[in-house]
């Protein structure tokens, strides 16, 4: 089931070099999971992980302010608890907890389709998260699948 959960695996030119040596001496990337407006999440060799990365380029850090705003929400259920903030080569880099396959995995794994149910239960707990963000301050601005 594990290699099930994992649709992307293509990588960009700025973060194929990183794939010849360990992150912060100890993540090595596996495969690429999603990509976002500002971040590319990676699977790693530790299988509870993930790890985003960020483009240095990129003037204003959405990573660092993102490292912050984990802090306030590391006991929160259903939201991943970040491990790791620092930077590697070119990127800014952010360890987070892996808490599951992605809503597209969910999708292939019951044939494309969700039942009513399903559906339901998930909308129910994208909003139960949404609030926990909201009541705290937190606008979550970037909405995906992965």
């Amino acid at each position: 089931m594990h290699e099930q959960r994992f649709v992307s695996t293509s990588v960009d030119s700025f973060t194929k070099k990183l794939y010849d040596r360990p992150i912060n001496r100890k993540y090595v990337l596996i495969k690429r999971l999603g990509k976002g407006g500002f971040g590319v999440v990676y699977l790693v060799n530790d299988e509870e992980l993930t790890l985003k990365l960020e483009h240095h380029s990129i003037d204003r850090s959405f990573l660092e302010e993102e490292a912050r705003k984990y802090e306030a929400f590391q006991d929160a259920v259903g939201l991943s608890k970040a491990y790791w903030f620092g930077r590697h080569d070119d990127f800014r880099v952010m360890a987070f907890e892996l808490l599951g396959p992605t809503l597209d995995d969910l999708f292939a794994y019951c044939g494309h389709r969700f039942s009513l149910k399903t559906t339901l239960m998930i909308a129910d707990q994208i909003l139960v998260r949404l609030e926990q963000l909201h009541s705290n301050a937190v606008i979550h601005r970037d909405i995906n699948r992965y």
